[in-house]
């Protein structure tokens, strides 16, 4: 009797979001560990500088639009603020009250905190009559000198819920997994940072390139 023939892996795209970033193939390791304190924060520093310059030439590709990031950047537009405030913990407060999530605001180099939304950024069953809508909480900074940045925060169960509507680029999955989670690009003329703390994930979309370079290098730092 011959022996059944193995099965087919999951098709990536079918994963849960988190198994996403578990599934691109292993780099090649280095010859020595990699230097601790200050020699690798420098590193990862450099390596996001490089990923920030590469998306400002870039010139993003037509099926690049199809995707959650590019929901939030037309998502903006919306911003209607359902508290005003400079203080962090009050809009973690509220998050935490209307969410369930304890979720504090970035701590923002050069921009500060002015307020926090809740948008609908997909929905379950991809439309389907039980469809439902799925929010979640969205962080707005401004700086001195006028720029402006919004920031969704979010995670892989997020990711699971909406997948019927959107998903991250799969450049994004795969950097997310990385020793730094750092993914850097420009998009319908708006700059993007998407990062990962833990399970946690944020996207920061900003009109400006200083504030773009600034919250890379400190992504990539945390």
């Amino acid at each position: 009797m011959e022996p059944d023939a193995p099965r087919d892996p999951t098709p990536v795209d079918e994963l849960p979001a988190f198994d996403r970033t578990q599934t691109r193939p292993s780099p090649v390791p280095p010859p020595e560990p990699i230097p601790r304190g200050r020699v690798a924060a420098l590193v990862a520093l450099v390596a996001v500088g490089l990923a920030i310059a590469y998306a400002l030439l870039r010139v993003p590709t037509a099926d690049e639009g199809a995707n959650l990031l590019a929901s939030f950047v037309d998502a903006t537009a919306s911003y209607q603020a359902a508290v005003e405030t400079t203080r962090p913990e009050e809009a973690r407060a509220f998050v935490l009250d209307q969410l369930g999530w304890d979720v504090p605001p970035p701590d923002l180099p050069a921009l500060a905190l002015v307020g926090v939304d809740l948008p609908v950024v997909g929905s379950t069953g991809g439309g389907a009559p039980s469809a439902r809508d799925v929010v979640v909480p969205r962080f707005r900074y401004s700086g001195a000198g006028g720029e402006t940045a919004y920031v969704y925060a979010y995670d892989y169960i997020t990711l699971d819920q909406v997948r019927a509507s959107f998903d991250l680029p799969d450049a994004t999955y795969a950097l997310l997994g990385e020793n730094v989670p750092v993914d850097t690009r420009r998009l319908e003329g708006a700059y993007i940072v998407t990062w990962r703390r833990r399970s946690m994930i944020f996207t920061a979309v900003t009109d400006s390139e200083e504030a773009f370079e600034q919250i890379g290098q400190w992504a990539a730092s945390l």
